[in-house]
C-alpha cells in the first residue's frame, strides 16, 4: 500500500493507493480517520495510535466503494505542507568525482522553501534568464514524529518513510556565489512523489534509483551507495535543530548530473524527465521555460 495525495475541489486530500485503485482516506468511513485531512495528519495520528496501520490496511483491502484510477486525478505534492525542506549536497562518492569536489566528513545541507514544492505530472517552468538548467534524482525522507538529540541507534524510529525527488537546480544562479539558495529554490524546483511508502516498506539496503531524460537512462545507483545514511542524517540535524512530523529530507544525487559533463547540454524547452526508485515508483515532470 502506497499513500499520495491529490487534489479535489481546489483542496489537498490524501489517499491509499492499492495497485490501480486510489482510496481517498475519508471514503473509508472509520470515525478515528475523520480528523485525517492529508497525509501529515495521517503520520501524526499514526505516531500516536499505532494500531491505525493496521486498522486502515484493512479498510483498504475490504473496501468494495467507489475508487479512482491514477489516470483521472491531479497529484498534490505528497507532502504539500512541511515545515522544513532540508536537502543534502554531495552524498555519493561518484557524483563528488563528477563535480571535481572532495568528500568531506560532515553532510553539506542546504535549504528549499515551499515555493519549491511541485507534483508528479506537473510542469516545472524555469525562467528564460536561466541557461544552466539541470535535474537531481534523489531519494527524500519523510520524517515521522518529533525528533531533538536524537541518536543514531534510535534515529530510524523517527523515519516515517520515503518518497521521491528531484532537485532541480540552476545551476548559473547556483555558481553566482557560495550560497545555493537562488539556484535550487526557484518555483515548482522540488517535485516529489508521486508515492509515499513507510519505512517497513521500502528496502533501503537494495533499491536502484534511476533518472531518465526524454527516454534516456542518465543517472542510475543505488540508495545503498549513500554515504551518509537516512539514519544518520536525522541523527546529526536533530543534535542543532527540532524535527517535526512531515519535514522532508532529500538525500543526494548520485553520479549523472549535466553538470558533471565535460561539455554540459543542459535542459531546454519541453523535455521531459523521470526519476524511479524502486519499491516506491515513478515521478516525472515536463520542463518548460515561464512566459509572462
Amino acid at each position: 500500500m502506497k499513500f499520495v495525495q491529490i487534489m479535489q475541489e481546489d483542496k489537498v486530500i490524501v489517499a491509499c493507493q492499492e495497485k490501480e485503485r486510489i482510496i481517498p482516506i475519508d471514503q473509508l468511513a472509520i470515525k478515528a480517520f475523520d480528523q485525517v485531512k492529508t497525509l501529515k495528519d495521517w503520520i501524526i495520528l499514526q505516531d500516536k495510535q499505532p494500531e491505525m496501520t493496521l486498522i486502515l490496511k484493512e479498510a483498504v483491502t475490504n473496501y468494495r466503494g467507489k475508487y479512482l484510477a491514477s489516470d483521472e486525478v491531479t497529484y498534490a505534492p505528497v507532502i504539500h505542507n512541511p515545515e522544513k525542506i532540508i536537502c543534502v549536497g554531495l552524498n555519493y562518492r561518484s557524483h563528488i568525482i563528477e563535480t571535481k569536489r572532495k568528500e568531506e566528513e560532515f553532510p553539506e545541507f542546504f535549504a528549499k522553501t515551499t515555493n519549491s514544492l511541485n507534483a508528479h505530472n506537473q510542469t516545472v517552468y524555469f525562467p528564460k534568464s536561466v541557461q544552466k538548467l539541470d535535474y537531481e534524482a534523489e531519494l527524500v525522507i519523510i520524517v515521522g514524529k518529533t525528533a531533538y538529540e536524537v541518536s543514531q541507534a534510535e534515529a530510524n524510529e523517527y523515519i516515517w518513510g520515503y518518497t521521491i525527488g528531484n532537485d532541480f537546480s540552476a545551476r548559473d544562479l547556483q555558481k553566482r556565489r557560495t550560497q545555493w539558495y537562488l539556484g535550487k529554490g526557484l518555483d515548482g524546483f522540488a517535485p516529489i512523489g508521486p508515492y509515499a511508502v513507510r519505512k517497513e516498506d521500502f528496502n533501503l539496503q537494495n533499491a536502484e534509483i534511476c533518472l531518465k531524460r526524454n527516454d534516456l537512462v542518465v543517472q542510475k545507483a543505488n540508495v545503498n551507495q549513500l554515504i551518509f545514511k537516512p539514519d544518520y542524517l536525522i541523527s546529526h540535524l536533530s543534535q542543532y535543530l527540532t524535527l517535526k512530523p512531515g519535514d522532508i529530507i532529500f538525500t543526494g544525487t548520485p553520479e549523472g548530473v549535466i553538470l558533471g559533463q565535460d561539455s554540459p547540454d543542459w535542459l531546454t524547452d519541453n523535455e521531459i524527465l523521470t526519476v524511479t526508485i524502486e519499491g516506491i515508483g515513478s515521478l516525472t515532470n515536463q520542463v518548460k521555460v515561464k512566459h509572462q
